[in-house]
């Protein structure tokens, strides 16, 4: 689990030395309980880094909305919007 800056900032300075360019991010920033799992210094961090090398973003609802600094979507039409 990538909870701390450090840890994602040496996550993402590895892609970038073996040129990865497929990358699916979960980002585990979220328990599906609504827990947090990363410390609040790390979520700025996951985003300006990790997130722009990514092809592909899988969080579940309590990440996608802590991504967008918006409510949990709680419709179908708030999920779309959100992804």
């Amino acid at each position: 689990m990538l909870s701390r800056p450090a840890v994602i900032e040496a996550v993402a300075a590895g892609l970038a030395a073996h040129a990865q360019e497929t990358v699916v991010l979960d980002p585990v920033m979220v328990a599906a309980s609504g827990d947090p799992l990363l410390v609040p210094e790390a979520v700025g961090t996951l985003i300006s880094v990790l997130v722009p090398k990514a092809l592909l973003i899988t969080p579940n609802l309590f990440e996608a909305a802590r991504m967008l600094a918006e409510p949990v979507a709680s419709d179908a039409d708030a999920m779309t919007r959100q992804a």
